[in-house]
């Protein structure tokens, strides 16, 4: 494209008006040949400083502000053409209308601090339902009925939305609706857009770390509706939400037709609500009669969401009683009050996108109708963002839900510690958790049958920023995986609950393996990933029985040491022995998930515990493994022999194992003797056997099991003969010095 034809106004063009210009370009790194570049200005560089880094890449032309230096407008105009404007970034969205000109015939935007994502993607699946090719635009990616392209911010840079708008313009799709956020607006991103209807949720405290007050960021979302949207284009909007009314008075002002929804609207009016279930039935007053329209959403601010979809739609020509219909056919935008699982105890659990202080009193509201139980949240603030949103938050977490539980969020270049804090000041009683997994991992450990988890604060985000790095990290799979291992608790419960002496059903003992299995496999992935992102190479996933049967034990052994420890109650949940709380984790490397256990443990449960270890261990393990804490489990009758392995066995072999991997001989050597006079207890008729085995598995020796294990017997009688004569030898020493003493006395 001409250069000419690009600026749209020869004005504004120094020079070479016949220049082909090949693309666009904010980013000098991305700059090819023949393409034009725009030097903004930005919150930390000032694109100036890359002009002749962008015109050494071949650059043909260079956009600029009106007010840019004399010295540096000299020196760019020998290389190349420059463009003069008193709004370049205005300036740039105009030209990617012109470069990338195809856009959908309907295209429908939204604005607000919370909604805008729902109301985009209900929008679009509106459209798809009328039979129509759909997209929507937004924080989640571009999705279409054909699937997501790909992610992004809310609202993109121009040159790439417009560039998307093309593409989707190309790929035959008609319809499509897209979030308008404020810094977008603000940044003229949007300008250029052709828009059949825009939209206005709601406005409440967001982005003041780039907005001077709420009086500016109100003036930023008004652009959607004074400057980009042509007169005469309607706006759909529910009187009742928070700053409508200024909304509204500029609408009339610049000739837009109103769409009023929900409560105190005319043309889509909520005259009540019914909740059944996780449902809610709208009655509507329409001009055309009255209809019921069963939600398959909760929340109330879900109602006010689907109504401006619904709005939005009817704007754009579809028709009002197939916007209704597509209502009944709603799919929640992911992360957005997004319901990710249940426990086996029935509570459960969402993962919901709310980081602003009314965004989470909204949903944890939502929530509380369906909350028969406690109403636990998990939630933190992100860094380098409004400061003064962290104690909102922390206020309503307190004020809405039972439990609460401050964790990190994306603290990106801020220390995570100082955001907690700032949340904590305004919300006594709440735990704090630094690590994400193992907070999720320790609110879904405490659900009860009733109970509701809210994850909240990243939604949809799959990486949780840390200074400069991504590292991979996701809500969704986080409380999955918590869910399972409580899943896998339940099945240590449900074997301790047998009560007929006689051992375990095997369907149980099978169905807890299978568990185990699909555990140790999701464990290995996340450990991949993250060991991915710290550069560490990840330990090989089970690849054998016997590495099945080592998991086990620790598994058993940790669920044990757990529940006999026991825990006071949630205030102390998570406390060190001096009640403090445990020292933060490097966020770089999340801590393993914390397992909690139960006070009400006794010997019945540790004698089914050791019933399933011999169902599941006792075909391929070549010795019983039973430890002391069961001993009791099997009681003696005449002529049965004593456990093969008792507990301080166990420890010996784990010695021996550990002084045999760091190469420790002189140690080697005592763990073998130790290991040789256990072996030859009385109570132990198959030692023979079973140190022949032992050594040969564990000593790591060549020779014969038989030589190894008399070396060993004959060191440890070495050992004690050398023990027995220190003693005497002490023995008289002290006799001497009692003899010297009394001598001294009687002198």
């Amino acid at each position: 494209m001409l250069l000419k034809d690009l600026t749209g106004d020869a004005a504004l063009a120094a020079t070479e008006l016949e220049t082909e210009i090949t693309g666009l370009s904010a980013d000098s790194r991305t700059v090819g040949e023949g393409y034009l570049f725009a030097a903004l200005k930005g919150a930390r560089s000032d694109g100036t400083d890359f002009i002749d880094a962008a015109c050494d890449a071949g650059a043909s032309a260079v956009l600029v502000a009106a007010d840019t230096p004399f010295d540096v407008l000299e020196r760019v105009s020998g290389r190349c053409p420059v463009i003069l404007s008193d709004d370049p970034r205005r300036a740039l969205a105009l030209m990617a209308a012109r470069f990338h000109a195809g856009q959908p015939e309907k295209l429908v935007a939204v604005t607000g601090t919370s909604g805008k994502t729902s109301v985009a993607v209900f929008t679009r699946q509106i459209f798809a339902f009328a039979g129509l090719e759909a997209a929507s635009l937004g924080t989640i990616g571009t999705v279409t009925s054909r699937g997501a392209h790909y992610g992004g911010l809310t609202t993109p840079d121009p040159v790439t939305l417009h560039e998307t708008l093309a593409e989707l313009d190309r790929d035959g799709i008609t319809h499509a609706a897209l979030e308008a956020s404020s810094h977008g607006l603000d940044q003229r991103r949007l300008d250029g857009l052709r828009l059949c209807a825009a939209g206005f949720t709601n406005l409440g405290r967001d982005h003041l770390d780039y907005h001077a007050s709420v009086g500016e960021y109100l003036q930023a979302k008004l652009r959607l509706f004074d400057t980009l949207l042509d007169p005469g284009r309607p706006v759909v909007v529910e009187p009742s939400a928070p700053y409508a009314d200024a909304i509204m008075e500029v609408a009339r002002a610049c000739g837009h037709p109103l769409f009023t929804v929900g409560e105190g609207g005319e043309d889509l009016s909520l005259v009540d609500i019914r909740h059944e279930g996780f449902e809610q039935v709208l009655s509507l007053e329409t001009p055309e009669g009255s209809r019921e329209v069963r939600l398959p959403l909760a929340g109330r601010f879900q109602v006010s969401n689907a109504l401006i979809a619904a709005g939005l739609a009817i704007c754009a020509g579809v028709e009002r009683d197939v916007a209704l219909s597509a209502l009944e056919h709603l799919e929640g935008a992911p992360g957005r009050l997004e319901r990710v699982g249940e426990t086996d105890d029935g509570a459960l659990v969402f993962v919901d996108y709310a980081h602003k202080p009314d965004a989470l009193d909204t949903a944890l509201a939502a929530l509380r109708p369906f909350t028969k139980g406690r109403l636990v949240v998990v939630f933190g603030a992100g860094g380098d963002r409004d400061k003064g949103k962290r104690p909102l938050m922390g206020e309503a977490a307190a004020r809405q839900a039972d439990v609460v539980i401050v964790t990190d969020d994306n603290p990106r270049g801020e220390d995570p510690a100082e955001i907690r804090a700032e949340i904590l000041a305004a919300a006594p009683g709440a735990l704090e958790i630094p690590d994400r997994h193992a907070a999720i991992e320790a609110a879904v450990g405490m659900l009860q049958d009733g109970d509701v988890l809210c994850i909240a604060g990243k939604g949809h985000e799959t990486g949780q920023i840390v200074g400069d790095q991504v590292l991979p990290f996701s809500d969704h799979e986080a409380a999955r995986a918590a869910i399972a291992s409580a899943a896998e608790a339940a099945l240590f419960a449900a074997a301790s609950e047998d009560t007929d002496g006689s051992g375990l059903d095997l369907d149980l003992a099978g169905a807890f393996e299978e568990e185990l299995s699909a555990s140790a496999g999701l464990e290995a992935e996340t450990d991949e990933a993250q060991d991915a992102a710290s550069g560490e190479e990840a330990e090989p996933v089970l690849a054998d029985d016997d590495d099945f049967e080592a998991l086990l034990g620790e598994l058993v052994m940790e669920g044990r040491e757990t529940s006999a420890s026991g825990t006071g109650g949630e205030d102390d949940l998570f406390a060190d022995e001096d009640g403090s709380t445990p020292d933060e984790e490097p966020i770089a490397a999340p801590a393993q998930a914390q397992e909690t256990g139960s006070d009400d443990t006794d010997d019945t449960d540790d004698d089914a515990l050791d019933v399933l270890l011999d169902d599941i261990v006792s075909e391929s393990s070549p010795f019983d493994a039973a430890d002391e804490t069961v001993q009791e489990a099997a009681p003696e009758t005449e002529g049965a022999s004593a456990p093969l392995v008792s507990l301080s066995e166990d420890d010996l072999l784990a010695d021996l194992a550990d002084d045999q991997e760091v190469g420790d001989q002189e140690s080697v050597d005592h763990d073998r003797a130790d290991l040789a006079g256990a072996a030859a207890d009385d109570g132990h008729p198959e030692a023979d056997v079973f140190e022949a085995e032992l050594l040969a598995l564990h000593a790591g020796s060549e020779s014969e099991p038989e030589q190894e294990l008399a070396d060993a017997t004959a060191e440890e009688s070495t050992f004690e003969a050398e023990a027995e004569a220190e003693a005497e030898a002490e023995a008289e020493a002290e006799a001497e010095a009692e003899a010297e003493a009394e001598a001294e006395a009687e002198a």
